[in-house]
């Protein structure tokens, strides 16, 4: 072996990765700002080029760069919790509750320092993972949850991957889930079992790990030296300085990336010895959180003294680690070589389960736990928005039965709750147009309330989320005074020891958090931050350490950055990509404005779509060195590339003939879809009339369950959006939501709209909805006009797949090729308007293979056509028709001809007031409808299920048979079971 240098090409992928890391993770804004300006003031390449040169002379043994590199690291300290009044404590006094939580000051009581460090030495930290780190993660046995390295199939790192590690979610609810239902498992066997939860004390700073032991292959021991040298400063910065106590040793640097990897190996010995010597049932570690099993386990006479004499028996060593109870400090300690880690018995969880006894604590948890997920799956409602912010953000602990009110033993804040309801406030909110203002006053009010004094600060994490809030809602009254409240408490911070140096540096870092908290939010609309509004915020705060850093022109230059570097909230822009256009910063700034990025007041709503010329992916530019797409932090989701191009071609073609070419494009922007070989359209199958897509993924379905939305569509909506003015008010919202609530609740594979009732505004909530739950959405768009006053009808096709483990949606927007003679009259009556005649003639109708079945749609006026009913005959499983139609007696015969003629299952929804939404079927009259609605003052769902291997195997029979089935009609003269759907 020789030593190996760092390529071009690794820093690259060491740089994608680490953006996608920090874009996702979402406490650290110090270190996202640091890298959007790292990336947004130069020259990326150059800064590459640099860094391989300087990592190439130290593969040769020359530091001089490199040392001067590593002098620019620093610190930051973040605070944990604020000490109590306990100057009283050995006496007996009563509990006082009280909702007044400001203080004369708020005297710091923990805090932990992260690293502070230049952007390349994090790249150097991704590097050391990539060729050194991965080894170590290797080693590692599955029990080890936590921090755990994204890997391909054959075992190593995955490289057209954006992602480093397995999403956190995914891998702790992996680890909690195991032990539980390994738990669950023995006890159902008939055994006692234990259940132990352990926890290391400040792990990060307990260890004392010398990095340089590593047994490194020599071809990079240079780099492995490079990371101890990095730990090797900030540890002398952090004990020469007094952060924490006692004498130097080789602790983690929180915020450094390779911190995770060293974490889960430096337990590695003692993961072998529970497995290896304790051989418990079950065991698992999530970094410093770990779960053991027991299954009939030997008992102590005081159950409590089963954790300190089962973890410290005489068995326990194996190389430099051993297990010891501290006796004096009531701890077990964990030794690792000269280095002690303790688990504090206070803190230890153990849940007993005898073999006659229930599991009720963990079925109530598994419930908890499952209701909990379950929150996320749905949309919010009216009710879940507008109750109290402080009911949903509130924890209240009984001692007694629930009656007494002496039985209240706690009422805490729960962070959970209070950053769940604020999604729900912001995700509710920014899509609708106007929002009563008393409603959001009251909101204001109450989460103004909640995060004022010493709550606040502890809260620090959700600034950026109430300020976000406040922003999309143009509530710059509410958005002072949560600053003067935030403002006020920072000034009274005060530390442990009094020592005004670190006083100064949690005010400062706290400060220097709400500036960060500020700009994240007003890269999603710089017109917000004007000077005015700075100066009254500056006037909240005596401190000048404090009010001098509150400046506009660093809020501005960090708006700028994280705008430059797509480093900004992806979820909260309303439309998918608008971020990614191909605009000139200067103009990309108003173009971010009011118009797209927050439809609330004057924006698109009002203002119509932007012009082609300025709508395009921005994928690489020499002048400018904005790299958007090259660089995207996050996956780019088909339905959102679907979407964009929706609008970039509304006044060139119909939409979306082209379906290969974007899922080229899609996959080209997506490294980890470079190796897809994927088409949507069969080119076979297209004729004049007609184009075929197929829909990739999942399995086939023999059965489908269909949902048809019974709502009340008012044509003056219809109106009103293609004349610019659409109805996205807050009641419309929420009918819709509640449609989507009821899919999920009675598991829909498929749902449909009626003609004309869907905002095209809120295409991104269906098709993110269709993604996330795997349901399919049919449905009528609302009229919309394009520059030249054009008017498109459009169905809107969406139907979720999966590639490669992502979950994505096929968006199809095809235009109505039939408008009936009503509908042109109440177009063309509007001065100006008129309809799309040659798109509308080289408009295709659509045939769709999804999930196994073949089905096609239609629009209204455009079933009357008995030719375009011919095409599909023998073709499909089932026909679907949108309407806005008062017809209904013509409709009705229609409805039935089509199942006689074509053979097929045909689902028609129309709008509530005229009725008829049905599911029929080609058999009897007494059996044909399956499922028919309408009226109603409330919106609702009513499902049911066609059976389509029922159909297809009837079809298969030849005429005789069918006379005897008598499931379904027999088939009609002439007609061929197409071939792919046998």
């Amino acid at each position: 072996m020789r030593i190996q240098d760092i390529t071009l090409d690794d820093i690259e992928l060491a740089y994608k990765k680490l953006k996608s890391y920090i874009y996702h993770e979402n406490f650290n804004l110090h270190l996202r700002l640091k890298l959007a300006k790292y990336e947004s003031s130069h020259n990326l390449p150059e800064k590459f080029e640099n860094l391989r040169v300087l990592l190439s002379e130290c593969s040769r043994g020359e530091f001089l760069k490199f040392d001067q590199l590593i002098r620019k690291i620093d610190y930051t300290l973040v605070v944990k919790s604020f000490r109590k009044n306990d100057k009283d404590k050995d006496k007996e006094t009563p509990l006082v509750f009280t909702e007044n939580n400001e203080n004369g000051e708020y005297s710091v009581e923990k805090y932990n320092p992260f690293i502070d460090c230049p952007i390349e030495i994090h790249l150097i930290s991704i590097l050391w993972i990539l060729k050194i780190g991965s080894k170590l993660d290797e080693g590692l046995t599955s029990s080890c949850f936590g921090n755990r390295l994204y890997q391909n199939s054959e075992g190593e790192i995955e490289e057209n991957s954006l992602k480093l590690f397995y999403p956190y979610f995914h891998k702790y609810n992996e680890w909690r889930d195991a032990s539980i239902k390994k738990a669950k498992e023995l006890h159902n066997l008939g055994l006692d079992v234990i259940l132990l939860n352990l926890d290391v004390e400040s792990y990060y700073h307990s260890m004392d790990f010398d990095i340089s032991s590593i047994k490194v292959g020599i071809e990079f021991k240079w780099l492995n030296l490079l990371l101890s040298s990095i730990h090797g400063t900030y540890q002398d910065l952090i004990f020469t300085n007094s952060i924490l106590e006692g004498s130097s040793r080789k602790i983690l640097p929180i915020g450094l990336i390779s911190s995770n990897i060293l974490a889960n190996y430096y337990l590695k010995e003692f993961d072998d010895i529970i497995i290896s010597k304790d051989h418990p049932a079950h065991y698992g570690r999530y970094v410093d959180d770990i779960n053991i099993i027991y299954s009939n386990p030997r008992l102590p006479d005081n159950l409590e003294d089963f954790p300190r004499q089962r973890l410290t028996a005489d068995r326990w060593s194996w190389g430099e680690t051993s297990l010891d109870f501290n006796e004096e400090e009531n701890k077990i300690k964990i030794k690792v070589k000269d280095n002690e880690l303790s688990f504090q018995l206070k803190k230890v969880k153990l849940f007993y389960f005898k073999h006659n006894e229930s599991v009720t604590v963990l079925n109530e948890f598994e419930k908890e736990i499952s209701r909990n997920s379950s929150e996320f799956k749905f949309l919010p409602e009216t009710s879940d928005i507008m109750e109290s912010f402080e009911t949903a953000c509130y924890k209240l602990s009984y001692s007694d039965t629930i009656n007494k009110l002496r039985s209240i033993d706690k009422f805490d804040p729960d962070k959970l709750g209070a950053s769940k309801h604020l999604s729900k406030l912001i995700f509710s909110t920014k899509y609708i147009q106007n929002i009563d203002s008393d409603t959001i006053s009251k909101i204001s009010k109450e989460v103004n309330s909640f995060f004022s004094g010493e709550r606040g600060l502890v809260l620090n994490s959700l600034w950026e989320k109430v300020i976000t809030f406040y922003l999309i809602n143009r509530n710059k009254n509410a958005l002072i005074e949560f600053a003067r409240i935030i403002l006020k408490s920072i000034d009274k911070v005060e530390s442990i020891d009094k020592v005004d140096s670190k006083t100064k540096g949690l005010k400062e870092e706290l400060l220097l958090h709400f500036i960060n908290s500020l700009s994240m939010a007003f890269a999603l609309d710089e017109k917000f931050l004007t000077e005015e509004l700075i100066k009254t915020l500056r006037l909240y705060t005596s401190k000048a350490c404090i009010w001098e850093k509150l400046d506009i022109e660093r809020l501005k230059n960090n708006t700028k950055h994280l705008i430059q570097s797509n480093l900004l909230r992806h979820n909260y822009i309303v439309f998918p990509l608008i971020n990614y256009q191909n605009i000139k910063l200067e103009s990309y700034r108003n173009f971010n404005l009011e118009k797209w990025i927050v439809p609330s007041k004057e924006n698109v709503i009002s203002e119509g779509l932007p012009s082609i010329d300025e709508f395009e992916i921005l994928i690489e530019q020499a002048t400018n060195k904005e790299y958007k797409t090259k660089y995207s932090p996050r996956f780019v989701h088909y339905h959102e590339m679907c979407l964009f191009e929706g609008i970039k071609k509304l006044n060139a073609s119909p939409l979306f003939h082209k379906q290969n070419d974007l899922l080229a494009s899609f996959m080209e922007r997506n490294i980890a879809n470079k190796s897809f070989n994927v088409t949507l359209t069969d080119p076979a199958e297209e004729c004049e009339d007609l184009l075929a897509y197929k829909i990739p993924g999942y399995e086939n379905k023999t059965k489908l369950t269909i949902g048809l939305v019974n709502i009340r569509v008012d044509i003056e909506n219809s109106i009103n959006n293609f004349k610019g003015r659409p109805n996205l008010s807050f009641s419309r919202l929420y009918e819709l939501n509640q449609i989507l609530n009821q899919a999920i609740k009675n598991k829909c594979d498929l749902i449909i709209f009626p003609e004309n009732s869907i905002p095209f505004h809120w295409m991104p909530i269906l098709t993110d909805f269709s993604r996330r739950s795997e349901i399919g959405i049919i449905g009528g768009v609302e009229h919309i006009a394009n520059e030249n006053k054009e008017v498109y009808n459009y169905v809107t096709v969406i139907l979720p797949f999966m590639l490669n483990d992502y979950r994505n949606a096929f968006v199809d927007f095809r235009l109505k090729k039939d408008y009936s003679h009503s509908e042109k009259h109440f177009i063309e009556g509007h001065t100006g308007y008129m309809i799309p005649k040659d798109q509308m003639e080289k408009e295709k109708l659509r045939m769709y293979q999804w999930k196994g079945m073949f089905f096609s749609v239609f629009n209204c006026f455009e079933l009357a056509d008995i030719s375009k009913r011919a095409l599909f005959k023998g073709n499909v499983d089932f026909v679907v028709s949108v309407e806005h139609n008062k017809d209904v007696n013509y409709f009705s015969n229609i409805s039935e001809s089509v199942v006689r003629d074509i053979h097929s299952y045909f689902i028609q929804v129309n709008t509530s007031q005229y009725g008829d939404s049905r599911i029929v079927k080609p058999s009897a009259t007494a059996t044909k409808d399956i499922a028919k609605i309408k009226g109603g003052e409330n919106v609702s769902l009513l499902t049911s299920t066609i059976d389509i291997k029922s159909l297809r195997d009837f079809q298969k029979k030849e005429f005789t048979l069918q006379k005897e089935d008598r499931r379904f009609k027999p088939t009609p003269p002439g007609f061929k079971l197409n071939k792919k759907r046998q």
